[in-house]
């Protein structure tokens, strides 16, 4: 099965972390069969990258280059990151969703925690760090929305549905901590709209969509 890597950045994220993303992508032993990034204008990057037009960065950058791969499979990817040799070795891909594990750059696993995963819709913590890897189906019916914590939200709905999830244990990438990253910060907004879609899906279903506010199934 193909599997494709999204991503998306800035000029100026480009400029700082993009020829660290090109240079790991061309010495992997095993490459991603395709490769397509995101940007708000044209980037500088090479005949083996994508580059497609989006109109918002973030969400909706993560969904544009999702549609431009004609992958099995898609991973979102941060450019900042690094995949590592081995990251293919003995991946299985048969359920709608793969939880990823990565090592963090200070140290430590940055990795899902499966039993939390059970419990999401009710946490006030986000039990699901690593990366994930997704079947084409799930990227097309369950987008990333509007909301900074957009990883959480896609992966309470991932919970809701029932979308089968592999959770894979080999360190296959790594997390790159530093200040500017999204995920370090923490942000009162995005647990606020956290807590509004556990209260939503607690209460019923939303229509899929990028919108937040999501909007309820009558």
């Amino acid at each position: 099965m193909s599997v494709g890597v999204a991503a998306c950045a800035s000029v100026e994220y480009w400029e700082k972390w993009g020829g660290q993303f090109v240079d790991m992508i061309e010495q992997l032993p095993t490459k991603p069969d395709e490769v397509v990034v995101a940007s708000l204008v044209p980037l500088d990057v090479p005949s083996f990258i994508k580059n497609v037009s989006t109109k918002e960065l973030f969400w909706d950058s993560w969904n544009d280059a999702f549609a431009a791969l004609s992958t099995d499979w898609v991973w979102a990817f941060g450019i900042d990151d690094l995949i590592l040799p081995n990251w293919s070795d003995g991946l299985v891909l048969d359920t709608d969703v793969v939880s990823i594990t990565g090592q963090q750059s200070p140290g430590g696993l940055f990795q899902a925690d499966e039993a939390g995963f059970e419990r999401m819709l009710d946490s006030g913590n986000n039990p699901m760090s690593g990366s994930m890897i997704f079947s084409r189906e799930v990227a097309s019916a369950v987008p990333f929305r509007r909301t900074r914590w957009a990883d959480w939200v896609w992966w309470l709905e991932v919970r809701k549905h029932g979308y089968s999830v592999r959770f894979d244990k080999e360190t296959r990438f790594l997390h790159i901590r530093h200040p500017e990253a999204l995920s370090i910060k923490g942000d009162v907004q995005g647990q606020a709209d956290v807590a509004l879609m556990q209260s939503m899906l607690a209460a019923g279903d939303v229509v899929r969509g990028q919108e937040f506010p999501p909007i309820a199934v009558k």
